[in-house]
């Protein structure tokens, strides 16, 4: 039919795909170019007929792929994203950024849609990235659309077209930043106790180290800090065998019920023994296992 509307002289495509049989009886994809010629007087149709079998494959497996791809970037929970570099116009988002944004932005510009800014951002990293010719680039930023911070990798990638574009992949790290700016409050918080604190207290690693010493106990020794900070405990014991038999008796017990309290003689820097009161705890790492020990002797 195509052929006849031609040789009417109706405009009809010249080039088309069509499922096509062999003699045998087998099918194949053909590629069909058809042009109008004149044979003599009489108008005609030329044919020709190309066997695309291996083509179609190769274009299905490339789309099978793409959107494998693709379905494994809309599951990963994290946001990503490609864009041109040239003109910042986003090519992809995954299915995390555009629940995030609640829209989806493919189509416009990265930093409108992104930060809403009516110019390139100055912290972008795209001439950064096009120098590193296709390594990683790692960073951290605070996103204040979303009010997000996130561990961000870029790099530059070829898109189907030739470009090179940018691509990101940025990790969700509100949570984190806001324990660690809570831990390091709690800490200062925790060092201005322990400094000022009327009682005795010590930090001790798993040697028995000394971490930290506060004033209250360097002023019992007769120490300054930085005489006791770093050495071993044993500095206020009196012989190696007390060394040896408080270590054997306290710590498998502070280890078992997380702490333990006893009365002990320990020696002054001047040589002077002191008897005294010790509560020591462990301190525990979230998986249950013992990374130090605080001890408190009480004035």
């Amino acid at each position: 039919e195509r052929a006849k509307a031609r040789m009417r002289g109706e405009k009809v495509p010249s080039q088309y795909e069509v499922k096509l049989q062999r003699k045998d009886g087998s099918a194949f994809k053909g590629e069909i170019l058809a042009g109008r010629i004149m044979l003599g007087d009489e108008p005609g149709i030329q044919v020709w007929v190309r066997d695309i079998t291996d083509r179609k494959r190769a274009e299905e497996a490339l789309k099978f792929e793409r959107d494998q791809l693709l379905s494994l970037f809309d599951s990963i929970n994290q946001a990503i994203y490609v864009t041109d570099t040239r003109s910042y116009e986003i090519l992809f988002v995954n299915q995390h950024l555009r629940e995030l944004l609640g829209k989806d932005p493919v189509g416009g510009v990265c930093y409108k849609e992104f930060q809403g800014l009516e110019y390139p951002c100055e912290f972008c990293t795209n001439d950064i990235i096009l120098k590193l010719e296709g390594q990683p680039y790692r960073w951290e930023y605070h996103n204040p659309i979303l009010n997000r911070d996130y561990d961000i990798t870029d790099r530059i990638v070829k898109w189907p077209d030739g470009r090179e574009v940018r691509f990101e992949i940025a990790i969700d790290i509100t949570d984190r930043k806001r324990a660690e700016e809570a831990l390091r409050s709690s800490e200062e918080r925790y060092r201005s106790l322990v400094k000022n604190s009327m009682d005795s207290i010590l930090l001790l690693d798993l040697e028995r180290k000394i971490v930290s010493a506060n004033r209250t106990f360097c002023q019992l020794f007769g120490y300054e800090r930085d005489e006791v900070e770093g050495r071993s405990i044993r500095i206020i014991h009196p012989s190696d065998e007390s060394f040896r038999s408080f270590g054997e008796q306290a710590y498998p017990i502070i280890r078992k019920q997380g702490y333990y309290r006893w009365e002990w003689e320990f020696v002054r820097k001047d040589g002077s023994r002191v008897p005294v009161e010790t509560v020591t705890s462990a301190i525990k790492a979230p998986d249950g296992s013992t990374t130090g020990y605080v001890s408190i002797i009480p004035v």
